[in-house]
């Protein structure tokens, strides 16, 4: 499990860029891109970051496309139906 590729994809699937993130946590784009690569993070670290993707640390640490991609189609269907 890499978490900094995991809050990327999170991210980027959120439209949420790094220069959001990174003000939000009060760091530069450029710290907080090497967070990004570290392949782990302290919780408190993640559970901010969490906050910020409007998301819990377990989506963070357990993603996976399928299961985005499950989420994705439930969401849309449920938009659908309403």
């Amino acid at each position: 499990m890499h978490i900094g590729h995991n809050i990327t994809k999170v991210r980027e699937l959120k439209g949420i860029t790094q220069c959001y993130v990174a003000k939000m946590l009060n760091v530069s784009q450029q710290a907080y891109s090497k967070l990004e690569k570290q392949e782990y993070i302290d919780n408190d670290k993640l559970r901010e970051i969490a906050n910020i993707l409007d998301c819990s640390i377990n989506v963070i640490k357990n993603y996976s496309e399928e299961k985005i991609l499950q989420f994705l189609n439930r969401d849309h269907q449920q938009n659908n139906n309403s």
